[in-house]
């Protein structure tokens, strides 16, 4: 970890360590498409890959709701320390969302519960913004990947639309 010269406004210049802050260029700190893929995609594109992937859910659970062009289901799949939400319209179904929450299974491109912030930097780059105690990188305004970490290690990820 580097450390940083600052200067707060107002205040007296000094040094911190580079562990406890995140340096932010709005500029730059787009998240890549490709990358958000592989992590949202992680255990397939479909239903019927999911769970040739992961085997049956523990709990599974569908809720309709009303999207522009009519009604679809909101199907969300809860397995040990991961949950899936799967959106169908129609003949179509996607992934809607993947929360992980355990390090039992990992995401492609490397990302993984338990993993501490210097590695998910590494993958990553630097966050688009903090929102709600967690880095949020945004693919859109309302799609991309929130890490939630505790002690500088990853506690949860999660990929796809952001609440």
């Amino acid at each position: 970890w580097p450390w940083y010269k600052i200067r707060p406004k107002g205040g007296k210049e000094g040094w911190i360590f580079g562990k406890f802050i995140a340096v932010f260029n709005p500029v730059d700190n787009s998240l890549p498409s490709d990358v958000y893929d592989r992590a949202l995609y992680s255990f397939g594109e479909s239903k019927d890959v999911l769970l040739a992937s992961l085997g049956q859910p523990l709990k599974a659970s569908v809720k309709k709701l009303n999207v522009s062009g009519g009604t679809a289901d909101e199907e969300t799949l809860s397995y040990d320390g991961l949950t899936v939400v799967l959106l169908t319209s129609g003949a179509i179904t996607e992934v809607k969302s993947i929360t992980l929450q355990s390090s039992k299974r990992g995401l492609e491109g490397g990302l993984a519960v338990g993993m501490d912030r210097r590695a998910v930097l590494t993958i990553l780059g630097l966050p688009s913004a903090m929102e709600k105690g967690s880095e949020v990188y945004h693919l859109s305004s309302g799609t991309g990947i929130r890490v939630r970490y505790e002690n500088y290690t990853v506690k949860n990820l999660h990929i796809g639309t952001l609440n």
